[in-house]
């Protein structure tokens, strides 16, 4: 006679712990559960001698020295970033104590003459950096404002003008 067929001639008491702890004493759940103990048998030999523990050892080893070299790398680019943007400043200093230098030697209005053609030559995408660098004062900040209010005026006025068909000049095309 099996326990289970004890289990269910008896009261439920016995039948709620059968199935809360799954007693495995049927053939078929004991050669089921036998099975599964053959093929985790190596597995579980295999982790238990500590093999796949050295290996996974050296595998960290391995990966902390990798690690390491690269945090000495990034340490070194960082430093060699950190020197070039001194060098920059420094650079961009020597540039704006020549400017002062200039302004006050040929005074304002000639200073102004000379950096606004310069100006109207550098490419768009360089202009921040050129009047950062030539900006000596407030008097160049107000110059370089009162030209961009002046451009974006004008700009205004031709797409305004181009808006109701009136161009200003001729076409030869007709």
């Amino acid at each position: 006679m099996f326990i289970s067929e004890i289990v269910h001639t008896e009261d439920s008491f016995l039948l709620k712990l059968y199935y809360k702890f799954n007693f495995a004493t049927e053939p078929k759940i004991l050669k089921q559960r036998s099975a599964l103990a053959a093929r985790l048998e190596p597995t579980f030999t295999e982790l238990n001698s500590g093999k796949e523990r050295k290996q996974d050892k050296e595998h960290i080893k391995r990966l902390q020295d990798e690690n390491s070299k690269l945090k000495k790398q990034n340490k070194k680019v960082a430093n060699e970033r950190d020197e070039v943007i001194r060098e920059h400043k420094s650079d961009i200093s020597l540039v704006k104590s020549g400017c002062k230098i200039i302004k006050k030697a040929v005074g304002e209005d000639v200073y102004h003459k000379g950096i606004n053609m310069i100006d109207n030559k550098v490419k768009s995408n360089f202009k921040d950096k050129y009047r950062e660098m030539v900006t000596v004062d407030d008097n160049d900040k107000r110059m370089f404002q009162r030209k961009d209010n002046e451009v974006k005026r004008m700009q205004f006025e031709n797409s305004k003008m181009r808006s109701k068909g009136k161009d200003k000049g001729f076409d030869l095309d007709r």
